[in-house]
């Protein structure tokens, strides 16, 4: 194989082209080849460079997206304490309206309605009077309930089973002042509390002091009338009592 100057291999170029129809200069493809090859290499350096900026470029993508989320989860917090924060006074202001219903003007007139009934329950037990006594009880209804001593339920029929025979040995059932209280559970619905002392006075004269002795009531409006539709006694039989011999 024989080797070619540069010269001569310049002219075999140049006779292959005019061969079809080209006129080409060698000196100038020699400089587009160099061209070519810095060329190459700057490409590369942008690729490398654009890669790292796409790189970069995702990265402060994923820690926008991270500062956002935590940013609308915080807000989802702060939301959902609000709302519970709004629900909780919401409740409160309803209960304490409920609460506060009526004014004091009001209660103190329901008072003032309720002490006549009260004190005709007081004078028909110092006198042993039924009827009296029933006639601020709530029968007609049906839906009256007495809770004895003991903690048995009574419905009318055996309550005044019950008064007629502990009634009926008694000469009186004295109920002493005590402690009032009222809790006004409606307009028309009201428990009156009671705590103090009852003396029951047997026909041969002897007496029995239940102390302490509360009891509670529960009065219903109905008819413009108040009406006992519930009671409850709670007292402890006396070391002294003894039933054999009223």
């Amino acid at each position: 194989m024989l080797k070619h100057s540069s010269h001569e291999t310049g002219r075999a170029q140049q006779t292959a082209c005019r061969h079809v129809g080209l006129n080409v200069d060698t000196s100038a493809a020699v400089h587009y080849s160099a061209s070519v090859v810095c060329t190459k290499t700057e490409i590369n350096t942008v690729t490398k460079m654009v890669m790292k900026l796409r790189i970069l470029f995702f990265v402060l993508a994923a820690m926008r997206f991270d500062t956002l989320y935590f940013a609308i989860s915080k807000s989802n917090h702060n939301m959902k304490v609000l709302l519970t924060l709004m629900i909780t006074t919401l409740l409160f202001s309803c209960t304490q309206k409920s609460n506060s219903v009526l004014s004091e003007v009001q209660k103190k007139e329901i008072q003032e309605e309720l002490q006549p009934v009260i004190a005709q329950i007081y004078e028909a037990a110092a006198h042993v009077d039924t009827t009296k006594l029933y006639e601020v009880f709530s029968f007609a209804d049906n839906d009256f309930m007495y809770i004895e001593t003991s903690g048995a339920f009574y419905d009318q029929a055996a309550y005044k089973q019950m008064v007629r025979q502990f009634y009926g040995p008694l000469t009186s059932e004295m109920i002493a002042k005590g402690t009032e209280k009222y809790t006004y559970l409606s307009k028309d619905n009201i428990l009156w509390s009671y705590s103090g002392a009852l003396t029951a006075t047997y026909k041969n004269g002897q007496q029995v002091k239940y102390e302490p002795f509360g009891m509670s009531l529960l009065f219903r409006k109905t008819n413009s009338k108040w009406k006992v539709v519930f009671l409850q006694e709670s007292t402890q039989e006396p070391p002294d009592a003894d039933a054999t011999n009223h």
